[in-house]
């Protein structure tokens, strides 16, 4: 009897720790950055965020922008952009875009996605 609860409790052990760890492997993968609009957005891979000229990669959950005459990414937008606040920003779904750089249609984006807020900081 003392063998049968032991080996029901292995078994609950087992299936518990192996719950626990494919959540979380599993909770980040794809996941939408809090300030990305929640609704009909969840195919978007590429936001345009027209007030920084910058691009967000929700596969790679980078941000996309031009340092000097290269375009970088990074985890973070520069630092003299460490108050914006992109909860309230205008944001650009990148809607049907196939690749990996969104930046070569830059000149397109920058001309038709134009700023309608100006740049705003964080309230906190």
């Amino acid at each position: 009897m003392k063998t049968l609860k032991l080996l029901a409790i292995g078994i609950l052990f087992t299936v518990s720790s192996s719950m626990y760890s494919q959540v979380s492997v599993n909770v980040n993968i794809g996941a939408r950055p809090v300030w990305a609009p929640a609704a009909g957005y969840s195919a978007v891979d590429f936001y345009y965020i027209p007030d920084v000229h910058a691009y967000y990669d929700t596969r790679a959950s980078v941000f996309i922008y031009l340092n000097g005459n290269n375009w970088v990414r990074a985890r973070n937008l520069p630092a003299h952009y460490r108050h914006y606040d992109l909860r309230n920003c205008h944001k650009v779904a990148l809607k049907g875009y196939r690749g990996n750089q969104p930046y070569r249609h830059f000149d397109n984006h920058k001309h038709h996605y134009k700023s309608n807020k100006g740049y705003k900081k964080h309230k906190h």
